[in-house]
């Protein structure tokens, strides 16, 4: 029993840490893909959508009944 034990515990501890590695490699090469972003193209992209011709909803959904009666 207690060489399943030490067996089984050895094979946790090596698949944990493959599976450490790949998570920190995974992690690295997400970050590099951050650097290639710019930020000023990501501003850009919202300054040509602003548009003051926005309609906006109530969230006081009584107001906008009663004013829905009174028209």
């Amino acid at each position: 029993m207690k060489k399943v034990f030490k067996c089984l515990l050895a094979v946790g501890a090596v698949v944990g840490s493959i599976a450490g590695v790949l998570y920190f490699l995974d992690k690295k090469k997400s970050e590099d893909n951050f650097d290639d972003f710019d930020d000023a193209e990501f501003d850009d992209v919202f300054e040509e959508e602003e548009d003051d011709s926005r309609d906006y909803v109530t969230l006081d959904l009584e107001k906008e009944a009663e004013e829905q009666e009174e028209q």
